[in-house]
């Protein structure tokens, strides 16, 4: 024969309540639940037990691909470097490198090629220019723009200014 004691513990996380139960050689605590909170019925259980297999099958393999997918695509922007156009740089590019940072006219500041340009992570790569321009070079005015037209091109196709937050 069991015998029933009056609540001897509370869970203070839950509220859940126990009590004293002896006899046949031995005691346990039997859990009364949680006071004003009733046992779901059959239908209830159904329902939750659905909701955990779709966020167990569905909702959160999708978040985990989605959570992969983000830090994949971070650590490749991170290895990355990309002109103000978004073209993908490579050390031994022909670049120009453009000046005023968007605080005036567009500058043609430098002429050369790119070398020991690494990815900085977040918005900034660094590199070099060697330059390749001659001290004196012979101008065929047909293969040449004015820098003011050159600077006119760039703000018609939106890339006199840097990028925000660069």
């Amino acid at each position: 024969m069991l015998a029933h004691g009056d609540i001897e513990a509370v869970n203070l996380r839950t509220g859940e309540q126990h009590r004293r139960v002896s006899g046949n050689g031995g005691s346990f605590l039997e859990s009364l639940g949680i006071p004003g909170l009733r046992p779901l019925n059959a239908e209830e259980r159904e329902s939750l037990a659905e909701y955990e297999r779709e966020m167990r099958e569905v909702a959160i393999p999708a978040i985990l691909e989605e959570i992969k997918l983000r830090a994949r695509l971070a650590a490749e922007a991170r290895k990355s470097m990309h002109y103000r156009n978004g073209r993908e740089a490579k050390n031994g590019d022909k670049i120009v490198q453009i000046g005023g940072y968007g605080s005036g006219a567009a500058q043609v500041v430098a002429l050369g090629v790119l070398y020991d340009a690494k990815p900085q992570g977040g918005n900034a790569c660094n590199g070099g220019i060697a330059s390749v321009q001659p001290s004196l070079t012979a101008a065929c005015l047909c293969d040449c723009l004015h820098v003011d037209d050159l600077a006119a091109i760039l703000a018609e196709k939106g890339l006199d200014k840097r990028p925000e937050g660069k």
